[in-house]
């Protein structure tokens, strides 16, 4: 697995072993940065359910300000770390290994309105609806702010009363739900 744009172009990242964590690849994250487009520069880009930290480490490779993962699997969390330590990234990155709500706590107390969420929880029990109510709910949104769900393809996402639908993207087994507060 390795970063595929931007200023750590090549870089290796360590993956996983097993099926617990499921890195997403590298056709769906050139799609993901396809589709967000101009949003990644400079941006405060949160990358929840991290795993690896793959999707994370490409944002900050293509130039956001700073990334804001949570994790809170030891396996995958120990392997973000050390994801993490390869790019030497210093105040560039946080890492909490914590359940999504409350390093969205953290976040909320620490003042900061990211601008890109990502979200690839396990599939198994679609966590997202939880995460997407407690994102619409909660004041981390702001206007402009982009959420993005990988998701099965089977399966679909629905918007929350307040994100508007921007697209899904299918990619063989794989969606991208691109939403957005108005």
């Amino acid at each position: 697995m390795r970063i595929i744009a931007g200023k750590f172009r090549g870089k290796k990242l360590l993956a996983p072993r097993g099926k617990v964590t499921r890195p997403t690849g590298a056709k769906v994250r050139e799609a993901l940065f396809d589709l967000l487009g101009g949003r990644i520069e400079g941006c405060l880009f949160v990358d929840l359910y991290a795993g690896s930290g793959a999707v994370g480490l490409e944002a900050l490779s293509r130039g956001a300000e700073s990334v804001v993962f949570s994790e809170q699997g030891a396996a995958a969390y120990a392997l973000l770390r050390r994801n993490v330590d390869l790019f030497q990234a210093g105040d560039a990155v946080r890492a909490f290994k914590l359940p999504v709500r409350r390093a969205l706590d953290m976040l909320e107390t620490a003042g900061r309105e990211p601008d890109v969420f990502f979200l690839d929880p396990p599939w198994a029990d679609g966590v997202w609806e939880e995460t997407l109510e407690a994102l619409d709910r909660g004041p981390l949104l702001k206007r402009g702010a982009v959420v993005v769900v990988e998701h099965p393809s089977r399966r679909p996402v629905k918007a929350p009363p307040g994100l508007q639908l921007l697209k899904t993207r299918r990619y063989g087994d794989t969606s991208l739900t691109i939403m957005e507060r108005p």
